[in-house]
């Protein structure tokens, strides 16, 4: 129960704190044109606070697809928050980038299990090509 309430507060505060945006404010979104009445997954793109150009090819991308979504800080792997290192200690096979990567989708999964993050949840990374 401990655990829970952990990652629970670590979600809440990780999705409120990290500055997780939307294009066209203070971080980044786009809206869907189309406003049919059915469920649609909700998109986060993974993105390094460093990676503008990345964001910006990716807000273009979705925004002419007509998808919404929000943008999701990525995780350093050179510079892991203390609550994952534990999972990377003995981890001596993968590069901080995949490392980071493997933090920041982790994370993203704890924060649906809290209940802090919609499902269902479609995960970009910032290097996809929409077609």
């Amino acid at each position: 129960r401990k655990l829970v309430e952990e990652t629970e507060r670590r979600a809440f505060s990780q999705s409120h704190e990290l500055g997780m945006g939307r294009c066209g404010d203070a971080g980044h979104s786009s809206r869907r044109r189309n406003s049919e009445a059915y469920m649609l997954a909700q998109t986060f793109v993974i993105n390094l606070d460093r990676d503008n150009d990345r964001m910006a090819h990716m807000c273009a991308q979705l925004r002419a697809a007509g998808l919404e979504f929000t943008r999701f800080p990525a995780i350093d792997g050179a510079n892991l928050p203390a609550h994952l290192q534990a999972y990377f200690a003995r981890c001596r096979t993968l590069s901080p980038g995949e490392i980071g990567c493997y933090a920041s989708h982790l994370e993203i999964c704890r924060m649906v299990a809290a209940g802090a993050a919609p499902s269902p949840l479609l995960v970009l990374e910032d290097d996809v090509a929409l077609s």
